[in-house]
């Protein structure tokens, strides 16, 4: 089985602080860490589609469900992408929505 690091370029640590968690203000405390993720989420959202923010992917009409292409990259860009199929899933799941981010 192919290691975190392997598999996405760097350690969990590592690409947690590329992804800029420290820049709003993670210092460790838990707590924080929801807020800070909806705003990454939100960044990483407009960076990587045509979508404004994370909530405007949540709420696409029409049975939209997004193809993100987390495979097909490496590094920091497929984090970030697998980061947001994640928290895409994540987020139908617990609406109890079926849709779910086609992963090529």
């Amino acid at each position: 089985m192919a290691t975190f690091k392997q598999i996405y370029g760097g350690t969990r640590q590592e690409l947690t602080g590329n992804l800029g968690y420290s820049r709003y203000g993670f210092d460790g405390n838990l707590n924080t860490l929801r807020y800070i993720a909806d705003r990454a989420a939100d960044e990483i959202t407009a960076k990587h589609s045509a979508f404004k923010s994370f909530v405007d992917l949540l709420n696409a009409e029409g049975g939209y469900f997004p193809t993100i292409r987390c495979n097909s990259t490496t590094g920091l860009r497929r984090a970030e992408l697998t980061y947001l199929a994640d928290a895409y899933d994540y987020f139908m799941l617990c609406r109890n929505d079926s849709r779910r981010a086609h992963r090529a």
